[in-house]
């Protein structure tokens, strides 16, 4: 049996696979199973793949599923996998492991407190220090109205926004969080600043 396909779809993993010759007997079920981080494979219930019928050739499985025991993968391990066949004769041998295809995503982790990178009589601008691994997407908020209401002004990949600033206004705060396609970080803590106004 050939071997098995995985490619990131969203926040799941889609699994593929190609029938084996049959040697006669019409193929009954397919076996998936996914290696821990040691190397040792478990299989995929039912619920998670149901690959117990001979039309089965793909599933999508949850990206959830293989962080959890038995599999127990981190963020940005490869998602190994192999299958077999089973008809009335018995089981086939396994496929070889994949060795690339999907990896885990998980949803980002908080970022630290943005800072404020650079200040000139018209503007601000702040930065935050950028999450290692997969991409993500940033969004940027700032609390406008000065009531714990923020609202978004940036979503981007850079890790620095700058802001104009308001006649009048001496306090400034934002806060910043990671996107990906798991989800969404929790909120990083607000950064909160005064600037000095010129004299009125």
């Amino acid at each position: 049996m050939g071997t098995v396909r995985t490619a990131n779809e969203g926040c799941a993993i889609n699994l593929s696979w190609a029938a084996p010759d049959d040697s006669g007997s019409p193929l009954l079920s397919f076996t998936i199973e996914i290696s821990n981080r040691a190397g040792s494979f478990f299989p995929l219930r039912e619920t998670q793949c149901n690959a117990d019928n001979a039309g089965a050739a793909s599933c999508v499985v949850p990206m959830s599923v293989f962080q959890e025991a038995p599999y127990n993968l981190s963020e940005d391990d490869l998602i190994v996998v192999r299958a077999s066949a089973t008809n009335a004769l018995g089981d086939g041998v396994w496929s070889a492991p994949n060795t690339s295809g999907a990896l885990v995503v998980t949803a980002p982790p908080a970022l630290a407190t943005p800072g404020l990178a650079n200040e000139t009589p018209d503007e601000v601008t702040v930065s935050w220090t950028p999450l290692a691994g997969t991409d993500y997407v940033y969004e940027l908020e700032f609390d406008q109205e000065r009531d714990g209401a923020f609202v978004q002004i940036f979503t981007g990949a850079s890790t620095t926004y700058t802001v104009a600033k308001e006649q009048g206004r001496r306090q400034y705060s934002f806060r910043v969080r990671a996107l990906n396609t798991c989800g969404a970080s929790p909120y990083s803590p607000e950064l909160t600043f005064n600037i000095t106004l010129p004299p009125a």
